[in-house]
Parts: C-alpha cells; sequence; structure tokens
C-alpha cells in the first residue's frame, strides 16, 4: 500500500460516516406520520378554524394526541383541538402550559409549553370540537396543569 493510499483511507471512512449520518438524518425527517384512529375521530367532531378562544384557568384536561396534535378542555363539554405543528415534545409532557393574553389565546400568537428546556410550541390553528360527536368518553381531568406565566 502506497503513502497515498494510506492518507486516503482515513479521507474515506471519515466521509462514509458523514454520508451515513445524513441519510440517517433524512430518513428520520422524512418519517411519514399518519392520522392515528383519535385524531381522526377528533377531526370529524371538530368545527370550522377559529382565531381565538376564552381559557379559563386552570385547564380542565388536555391530551396530546400526536406531536402536532393537541386537545384542551377548558371545561367539561367545551373543547378545542390545537394545530402545533413539530412540538416534539408534547408527546412525552407530564405538564402543559398554555400562553394567553387577557385570557385569550389566539392562533399564531400563543404558545404550548411542555417544559422549562423545550422550545414553546406556537399554535397554527384552533377549532372547536363537540365532546358529544366523539365515540370515547371525556377525559378524566387531569393533575398536571402548569399556569402559564402572561
Amino acid at each position: 500500500m502506497s503513502a497515498a493510499d494510506r492518507r486516503r483511507r482515513p479521507a474515506l471512512a471519515r466521509l462514509g460516516l458523514i454520508l451515513g449520518g445524513a441519510c440517517l438524518l433524512a430518513a428520520c425527517q422524512q418519517r411519514e406520520t399518519r392520522p392515528t384512529p383519535r385524531l381522526a375521530d377528533l377531526e370529524a367532531a371538530a368545527g370550522a378554524p377559529v382565531k381565538q378562544f376564552r381559557l379559563d384557568h386552570p385547564l380542565w384536561s388536555w391530551e396530546a394526541i400526536d406531536r402536532d396534535h393537541l386537545l384542551v378542555y377548558t371545561k367539561p363539554g367545551q373543547a378545542w383541538l390545537l394545530d402545533v405543528p413539530g412540538c416534539t415534545a408534547l408527546p412525552f409532557a407530564s405538564a402543559i402550559a398554555i400562553t394567553s393574553q387577557l385570557d385569550q389565546v389566539t392562533v399564531g400568537y400563543d404558545r404550548v409549553i411542555t417544559g422549562r428546556r423545550d422550545f414553546p410550541c406556537i399554535i397554527t390553528r384552533i377549532r372547536p370540537l363537540d365532546p358529544r360527536r366523539l365515540p370515547a368518553a371525556q377525559p378524566r381531568p387531569q393533575a398536571s396543569m402548569a399556569s402559564p406565566e402572561s
């Protein structure tokens, strides 16, 4: 093996690692997200998008549907389906907070907070939900509601 070949070998190994890492990252980014049956039920029960809703603290209950959708009950029988695209920590959150101004949660302005170290997730769409149209029973109140600092 010549000296030139010995110099190329580490460079080729590094290039292989870089390309392999890039392919792995691309595969993770292109993961297809399919709607779950629960999300399909919620979307069927959701009304037309609204710009804002009133948030009386504390929340009555909430449910992380997936990393892009959050179901919020402001009180029994009153629910909202929030779109929060790319909120990767949402499915693992044990508590959430929702920002509001003067008790109003507004699309494009307010956010869902899942933890101190996580980026806030911007709310891109709000849809009112009729819980009576859902096949599943309403969730029990959760004690893990954090109060947001407006």
